[in-house]
């Protein structure tokens, strides 16, 4: 049994599909593409709003024209009284993963807030999640 062609394969590497560029050129010149980006545009726009609404007693959101994340900084009413750190080790018992936004500084000033992102979860999960949020830093907050 030959196995040239398998040879020859590893030497090239995998070639791409010469379908996929077809599809793609059809996607976006039939306008489907265009669609799609409007689209997603409005849901991730509704789902930013939902998290930032909900993060105003607490968070002050930076303010954002793009991305699928949300950086939102430590408020008045937290501000002295915890760290983003000790926000994100108490999350876990909430049922939520938050990423401190200090830990992402290579060096000083270190910022207190969070890095949330909102792109995987509907506008309820958003709103039930910041719910949970809200009360776990009233808690830590004293309040």
């Amino acid at each position: 049994m030959c196995n040239w062609p398998m040879r020859r394969a590893a030497r090239r590497g995998v070639a791409a599909s010469i379908l996929a560029p077809d599809a793609r050129a059809e996607f976006i010149a039939g306008g489907d593409f265009a669609a799609h980006i409007r689209r997603t545009r409005r849901v991730y726009g509704r789902r930013l709003a939902a998290m930032q609404e909900a993060l105003a007693p607490y968070l002050t959101p930076e303010p954002t024209d793009s991305g699928l994340h949300l950086v939102a900084r430590l408020g008045p009413r937290l501000t002295g009284r915890v760290t983003d750190q000790a926000i994100a080790a108490a999350a876990p018992e909430e049922a939520l993963h938050l990423a401190p936004l200090s830990a992402l500084y290579a060096g000083p000033p270190r910022a207190q807030g969070l890095l949330l992102g909102f792109a995987g979860f509907s506008e309820a999960s958003i709103q039930a999640a910041m719910q949970r949020l809200g009360g776990k830093l009233a808690r830590l907050a004293g309040a």
